[in-house]
């Protein structure tokens, strides 16, 4: 979706905060629709929400899946009306600030399943697994220094499972001049889910596609989220991710090696899912495998 075509949300239910560490909260818009709601000024971080709409933009303009977003609204009203969602602070509690911030949709649906982890016996399942090689380009060139956070969806017959990449509000784009050696830092945690075999092929066609059409698509997105590119601080990260993508497969190439040597060592924690329950989930963005409700 055309983020000048995105159209605009209301907050008109509270249903849950979430146990992630962004302090979201789950609500019901004003399209009947539920979504995760990212706070602009969550006091954790007054940066991220931006560079959450920011790449999940660029994300959608590469084709790669992610839940639909929105600006939603959410009205001083519903803000005093619902404490349940005020945040947790050392002393006491803090409102969130009404007005405009990040809304993604949650992927919950009745006739399917969702799984933030898969076991590998299941990486065959995924049918667009070779995206994980263009996340992983992507947020190589933006410096998204996060392990990428990625959904599991079921398709109705339980037979197959499409990933959606979530989680993107950690774009540095190399502040400081910092300029990482390895791909670890932008990795799934379980590194199996990468084919091997893809990675010089994959890689190169994705490198390719940000070299050619990176800057432009970056551009794009500032523009249609009404970026005021004046500001300082926003010329300066532009510039470094236009250098980036101009440099994108001289980086790249000094971390194939590395990655190669790792590829294949067992993750440190656990992929597989937890069991099923009938219980209410926490929302998907919040990192739960949920059974059908």
């Amino acid at each position: 979706m055309s983020d000048q075509n995105r159209k605009r949300i209301s907050a008109v239910r509270f249903i849950r905060k979430l146990h992630d560490s962004s302090r979201s909260v789950l609500v019901e818009a004003s399209n009947g629709l539920e979504y995760v709601v990212k706070w602009l000024l969550n006091p954790k971080s007054a940066t991220a929400i931006h560079t959450e709409a920011l790449g999940a933009s660029i994300y959608e303009e590469f084709g790669l899946p992610v839940p639909s977003w929105a600006p939603i609204e959410v009205s001083n009203d519903f803000v005093d009306a619902n404490p349940s969602m005020w945040f947790e602070l050392q002393g006491g509690t803090a409102k969130p600030r009404s007005g405009f911030h990040f809304a993604s949709r949650s992927l919950d649906v009745d006739t399917c399943r969702v799984f933030e982890t898969v076991p590998e016996s299941w990486h065959s399942r995924i049918q667009n697994r070779s995206d994980f090689w263009g996340a992983l380009a992507i947020d190589v060139w933006l410096d998204s220094c996060h392990s990428r956070h990625a959904l599991f969806v079921e398709d109705d017959q339980a037979s197959k499972l499409t990933a959606f990449f979530i989680s993107h509000g950690h774009i540095q784009a190399g502040l400081n001049g910092q300029q990482r050696k390895s791909f670890r830092p932008y990795l799934y945690p379980d590194r199996r889910i990468y084919a091997a075999t893809e990675m010089k092929a994959a890689l190169g066609s994705w490198v390719e596609q940000i070299e050619t059409r990176g800057s432009a698509v970056f551009l794009t997105v500032l523009r249609n989220l009404e970026v005021d590119v004046t500001k300082p601080f926003v010329r300066d990260f532009t510039e470094r991710v236009l250098t980036r993508a101009r440099s994108l497969r001289r980086t790249v190439s000094a971390m194939e090696a590395e990655f190669a040597d790792a590829h294949g060592k067992k993750p440190a924690r656990s992929v597989h899912p937890p069991a099923f329950s009938t219980a209410a989930c926490d929302s998907l963005t919040a990192g739960r495998a949920c059974s059908t409700l």
